[in-house]
């Protein structure tokens, strides 16, 4: 792959248990793309000889993800394109299924940065515990029993990118006939989760503007909530479609971004 990727320590017991520690992955520039202080699994017994995979706990700790680009090439793309060569046939039949009850995850930080487009997405969580009753390919349905978040922050901030202006193509695209009818969800899947708990989130979305931001009053284009807490139930995503009961306190200050 023309880079530097560096792992400390594996650990695989009783094939059904895998500990990967200090995993580092650079881009082709040399800069971090992918950091992970510890990553855990625990899975089916001898799995290697099964076609269905359980996944019973997955975690991961410490781990910074930074996607960026400066013009139309992001800096993972030599990752998509060394994975992406033809795969040769291994003379199975079907193929593998995936099934996960337990994720744990711990100060999680994703950076993605496109000056191309002109939009930073920064995201992180202290803390997310999520139990799955079960994915069913089949069906397409994944159920998510109960989810925990603990300080997770969203930021969105929009601004003049490097691509140059092109005329919209959005008038003459919804009149061609075969398009997907969704924007998010054509595959016909759906999530189910019962219940989210939320502790202290923070969401950020800061937009370019000529004028200066407004001092104390809102600003809907320069907005701050903070002290998100609360739950979510009876959370159900289908097609482009979500629905829950929703309960939930904040603070917000806006225009002092």
């Amino acid at each position: 792959m023309h880079t530097r990727v560096t792992i400390k320590k594996v650990d695989l017991a009783f094939f059904n248990k895998l500990s990967i520690e200090g995993i580092m992955v650079e881009d082709l520039n040399k800069d971090t793309l992918l950091y992970a202080g510890a990553a855990r699994v625990n899975l089916t017994d001898w799995f290697f000889l099964k076609d269905k995979i359980t996944l019973h706990y997955v975690s991961l700790d410490d781990a910074i993800i930074n996607m960026k680009r400066t013009d139309s090439v992001w800096n993972y793309q030599f990752l998509v394109d060394y994975f992406s060569s033809p795969k040769k046939p291994s003379g199975k039949s079907g193929e593998l299924k995936l099934d996960i009850k337990e994720i744990h995850l711990t100060n999680i930080h994703f950076n993605k940065i496109d000056k191309w487009i002109g939009q930073n997405m920064i995201a992180s969580i202290k803390k997310v515990d999520i139990k799955l009753d079960g994915v069913d390919y089949k069906k397409k349905q994944v159920i998510i029993k109960d989810m925990y978040l603990e300080q997770p922050m969203f930021a969105l901030a929009d601004y003049t990118g490097r691509k140059p202006a092109e005329p919209s193509l959005a008038p003459i695209m919804e009149k061609i006939p075969g398009l997907s009818a969704f924007q998010w969800n054509n595959s016909g899947w759906v999530v189910e989760m019962k219940k989210l708990q939320l502790f202290n989130g923070s969401f950020i979305n800061d937009k370019e503007t000529i004028r200066p931001a407004y001092k104390n009053r809102f600003d809907g284009q320069h907005l701050l909530f903070s002290a998100i807490s609360g739950s979510i139930e009876d959370l159900e995503f289908r097609n482009d479609t979500l629905k829950a009961n929703v309960l939930l306190t904040a603070k917000e200050k806006s225009g002092l971004l």
